[in-house]
């Protein structure tokens, strides 16, 4: 194996949580907040049950994802970083059903309408995802988990401001386009990274 095949896959295995969380909530985003932007389009704002479905699946399958990324950016690390990716992963998997378990009873205790109940849902996802972005960043001192944090807390903001339907677009462009972006540029910088590097020692 070659210095920058060797470079290159030590990049990749230090930027997995990173990158992961950018792909993964990425597409989550671009097709979830996408159908219920497209759903809920011809009323009032309110997203039919078939678009929230797939909403749903989107965003348990990125916990999902996002939770064995956490775990195993732990991995083969020291035995604190490890508990760290651990505990991070777990963020994850334990923050969003107790967040939206929360949501619902609220919005079904107080008689909280669909088209309000979507926005509550819509921001506070929003808002989990960046948080835990930035406490990703605090772990593994990843300035580009810092930003994107720092942009999803700026999302939750201008999602409630402009309402549903165009909470969901906003969401699932300048949301989900966002992070698919900072994936292609994480990626990118880590191939002219490891070239110089290999130029550098070749």
């Amino acid at each position: 194996m070659t210095y920058y095949k060797q470079a290159k896959r030590t990049q990749m295995d230090l930027t997995t949580a990173s990158r992961g969380a950018y792909l993964t909530w990425g597409v989550a985003w671009l097709i979830g907040f996408g159908i219920l932007w497209i759903g809920g389009r011809g009323g009032n704002g309110e997203a039919p049950m078939w678009a929230l479905s797939v909403f749903y699946a989107c965003i348990i399958a990125a916990v999902v994802i996002c939770t064995i990324f956490g775990v195993r950016a732990g991995q083969g690390t020291r035995s604190a970083s490890s508990w760290s990716g651990v505990i991070y992963g777990v963020a994850w998997c334990c923050s969003f059903p107790v967040g939206l378990f929360m949501v619902a009873w609220f919005c079904k205790t107080y008689g909280i309408g669909m088209a309000a109940a979507g926005l509550m849902y819509t921001s506070l996802s929003v808002f989990l995802v960046g948080t835990l972005y930035i406490a990703g960043a605090a772990i593994w001192r990843d300035h580009s988990l810092l930003v994107i944090g720092i942009w999803m807390m700026v999302l939750t903001v201008w999602g409630v401001l402009v309402g549903v339907p165009q909470a969901y677009l906003v969401m699932a462009l300048a949301g989900g386009g966002g992070m698919v972006l900072a994936f292609a540029q994480e990626t990118w910088l880590i191939h002219r990274r490891t070239i110089r590097a290999a130029k550098a020692v070749g």
